[in-house]
């Protein structure tokens, strides 16, 4: 359906692929604030690698990228588009193989890493 038919804002599609896309791009931007507040920025030779805590990282070690595979799923489904479908593959493509690297990293950098994190998927995987 186009833009203009006013039944598409009553679709399956925008009833959940909008919703997911703003709640995926506001726990991405929460991630990265977490990511960007662990080193000190008062101490400029503060470079220690530190465990992000809190938000999605209470969950998995890569909250960041589930939120950015999230929200390109939302609007995916939100813009029922090749685009979209193009975007969220690629993106997928890209960073899951890169969260479980970066999950295996972490569990060998810091031996006291929460063992109870997933590496992308909360609860699952």
């Amino acid at each position: 359906p186009g833009l203009s038919e006013i039944s598409w804002f009553y679709s399956p599609y925008f009833i959940i692929g909008y919703p997911m896309y703003e709640i995926a791009f506001w726990s991405t931007l929460h991630s990265e604030y977490i990511q960007r507040n662990l080193r000190d920025p008062r101490k400029n030779n503060d470079t220690a690698y530190k465990i992000p805590y809190g938000g999605l990282f209470d969950y998995v070690t890569n909250a960041t990228y589930f939120g950015e595979l999230m929200a390109w799923l939302g609007w995916a489904l939100w813009t029922r588009s090749p685009g979209g479908v193009f975007v969220f593959a690629v993106s997928f493509a890209n960073l899951f193989p890169r969260a479980f690297k970066q999950h295996e990293w972490y569990q060998k950098k810091f031996e006291n890493y929460p063992k109870n994190r997933k590496v992308i998927v909360p609860f699952l995987l």
